[in-house]
């Protein structure tokens, strides 16, 4: 049933934090997967407790099936009990699907057919599990602490300001978070060497937004989201060059341009023309103008290239020449611009510089804390 031994991740990762020791108050709640309409949990030595505090006790596996918002059945038995539920194991690691975590689960049933799987993680085990997911095992020990800190920040600001029952996700939507498979030992001594410190502004944690790369130069939060934060200002970034989507070109047939933005809500027949209306300093589209035989309609940068596809069009920072029956968009970076870019990140870590220099670089008017 484990495919990797507990004991082996014991060996692997020695001095490991323990679930639940870096934050003063709470767990970190992670959402790290939806369930329809059944959640399959591995474990040693499972008890699942109900909203009641009743235990249960179903050995190695337990499949929690839905009954409706906020109940739910364990196994064959058709009873239903009152959720959340939170699962736990004897051992340091609980299964989900094809990934481990550490600390415990939490099942939350949104209806019959939805169950959303939360890991209640401390804090420091939840980056050993993230700063591989984030940045290659093999790039500069000061650029693994810098990202360290940039995650261990933007998880403290969602601790503070999350309005859902969990506090973030682990996906691009938040930060890559892969549980305890992804725990090498560079990462795990990134966190150790960083244990605690993260990036403040008037005493509070900051928005750490970072990338993978900015293409040159990142952007203000005030120009690309409109939120004035005095920390999240553009800078200068010649150091992400080695990037292999620093450039990036994109083709689109007419009819396929309009089709795309046609499923993503915007009806139009035709695309004639696409036109920038305002940029940011570092060239980011703004704001643009598209043009069919029937009308016209504006869009800003972000929803333009979410309705093309995060992955294909990588940044806003690109620009379109209209070829024949096609529209060709050229760019640069890939990512939102804000804050640190990763590929720059290793750039300066490459040079030489320590992590606490490489994030002074990316986030101005900020000073170190830690946690006590």
């Amino acid at each position: 049933m484990w495919p990797v031994p507990l004991f082996i991740l014991a060996v692997l990762l020695p001095n490991l934090p323990a679930a639940g020791d870096a934050h003063p108050l709470q767990d970190l709640r992670v959402l790290v997967g939806e369930a329809r309409p059944v959640a399959l949990i591995s474990g040693e030595k499972l008890r699942v407790i109900d909203r009641l505090g009743r235990e249960f006790h179903p050995g190695e596996r337990v499949k929690v099936r839905a009954c409706g918002a906020g109940f739910f059945s364990l196994n064959r038995d058709r009873a239903q009990i009152p959720g959340p539920l939170r699962v736990t194991s004897s051992r340091e690691v609980i299964r989900y699907k094809d990934s481990y975590f550490r600390g415990s689960l939490e099942l939350r049933a949104l209806d019959s057919r939805g169950i959303q799987i939360i890991n209640l993680v401390g804090l420091e085990s939840y980056l050993c599990g993230l700063v591989n997911s984030e940045m290659p095992a093999g790039w500069p020990t000061e650029a693994l602490k810098a990202q360290a800190v940039a995650a261990r920040t933007y998880a403290l600001w969602k601790m503070n300001n999350s309005k859902q029952p969990y506090h973030l996700a682990a996906t691009t939507h938040d930060q890559v978070y892969q549980g305890a498979l992804a725990e090498g030992a560079g990462a795990v001594n990134a966190v150790l060497e960083t244990r605690g410190w993260y990036m403040a502004h008037k005493g509070i944690p900051i928005l750490a937004y970072y990338h993978s790369c900015c293409g040159g130069h990142t952007d203000s939060a005030l120009e690309v989201k409109a939120n004035d934060l005095p920390y999240l200002m553009g800078v200068s970034c010649p150091m992400c060059a080695s990037s292999p989507k620093f450039h990036w070109r994109l083709s689109l047939s007419k009819s396929r341009l309009a089709n795309i933005l046609s499923k993503s809500g915007y009806l139009v027949g035709e695309v004639d023309s696409i036109y920038p209306i305002k940029r940011s300093r570092s060239g980011r589209i703004l704001e643009l103008e598209i043009i069919t035989p029937r009308t016209a309609f504006f869009l800003t940068g972000e929803q333009f290239r979410k309705a093309l596809g995060y992955g294909k069009f990588q940044s806003t920072r690109f620009q379109v020449a209209k070829q024949g029956r096609r529209f060709l968009f050229t760019g640069t970076g890939y990512g939102h611009g804000l804050g640190a870019c990763q590929y720059g990140i290793k750039g300066m870590a490459e040079q030489g510089y320590k992590w606490r220099r490489i994030l002074k670089h990316y986030y101005k008017n900020v000073e170190f804390q830690r946690i006590k």
